[in-house]
């Protein structure tokens, strides 16, 4: 009787988790799109911090490469406010890697433009990384 009910649970999870991870799959595919015809500007940036964010969790390097593409665009439009968050995103992909130092790194540096801009979500996000 007891198997039979454990059984029935992890079919059940099995169903219902199995579904948000296929939805998750199709946000990333609809930002992607939205990526290639978005102009050069600060929603771009945080399109690209959302999709390497999301997309770390299936491949870390194309979330670091991600990632990398918000930073330039940021710098290149000088939208300082968007590198707290930034840097965040990559201190938590080079976590998940492993490479701790590299994280600390980048959520040091975060965590420097958080103060400059009066950022206290991120300040705080940097803090508990």
């Amino acid at each position: 009787m007891k198997f039979r009910i454990i059984r029935y649970f992890l079919t059940f999870c099995t169903i219902i988790f199995g579904h948000y991870s296929y939805a998750q799959l199709m946000n990333i595919d609809s930002c992607l799109v939205i990526l290639k015809t978005a102009k050069d500007d600060t929603n771009k940036v945080m399109l690209l911090d959302a999709i390497a964010w999301e997309i770390s969790y299936s491949s870390l390097q194309k979330g670091i490469d991600y990632s990398n593409q918000a930073y330039s665009l940021a710098k290149k439009l000088n939208y300082e406010r968007s590198y707290a968050r930034i840097f965040n995103t990559q201190a938590a992909i080079y976590t998940d890697m492993a490479e701790i130092p590299m994280a600390l790194d980048f959520c040091l540096e975060g965590l420097k433009y958080a103060k400059n801009t009066i950022n206290c979500v991120g300040k705080y996000r940097c803090i508990i990384l």
